[in-house]
């Protein structure tokens, strides 16, 4: 099945901006994915907070897969599913003087009943001095940080219109907006796909 990204930036609710921006990206293969991801990870700062919401098997642990490596700068780092260990924490590449790239926390809350059982996460303190990737955020409720940016993936086909032809793709939407819906996550496994 094709692959459809939406991102949506959220912005505290004292700010308003008309100013809504669209990227739309296509990436059809997982070489592609990982490119996407490589641009989501360019301009990684402690602080980011980038929630990941599909439903299971829409590539939300692909992306994150290649966003940890892009900002760790290493293609090679092993990037379990933090689903059972609820977080991941990326740090090897930091530099002591916080100068290079952030450190990654990595956040799967599917099997989270709700807000109340991410107390013992550190949620605040990895939202404030890491980039935080956070799978099923949805289960933050109104814990969920009012600067973030909101990445849908759902099924599409590639052109998602009339004459869009049926294979996968991702199409990345950045708009400065209201918030989007939510949906669910995934556990889908690293494919092998080497095509553009």
């Amino acid at each position: 099945p094709a692959r459809r990204l939406v991102a949506t930036a959220s912005a505290p609710s004292s700010s308003s901006s008309n100013d809504a921006g669209v990227l739309v990206l296509f990436a059809p293969t997982l070489r592609a994915t990982q490119r996407v991801a490589a641009l989501l990870a360019a301009d990684a700062r402690r602080g980011d907070v980038l929630c990941l919401h599909g439903e299971v098997g829409a590539g939300k642990s692909a992306l994150s897969r290649a966003y940890v490596r892009a900002v760790a700068g290493d293609p090679h780092v092993d990037v379990p599913s933090p689903t059972f260990l609820l977080q991941q924490v990326y740090d090897d590449h930091c530099d002591d003087d916080d100068a290079g790239p952030p450190p990654v926390h990595h956040f799967d809350l599917y099997r989270l009943k709700g807000p109340g059982d991410c107390d013992r996460l550190g949620l605040e303190e990895s939202f404030a001095t890491a980039s935080s990737l956070i799978e099923w955020a949805e289960r933050l409720g109104e814990r969920c940080p009012g600067e973030r940016l909101d990445v849908y993936i759902d099924a599409a086909a590639v052109g998602d219109g009339a004459d869009a032809s049926e294979g996968a793709g991702v199409v990345v939407e950045m708009d400065d907006g209201e918030d989007g819906e939510e949906d669910g996550d995934d556990d889908d496994e690293e494919e092998e796909d080497e095509d553009d």
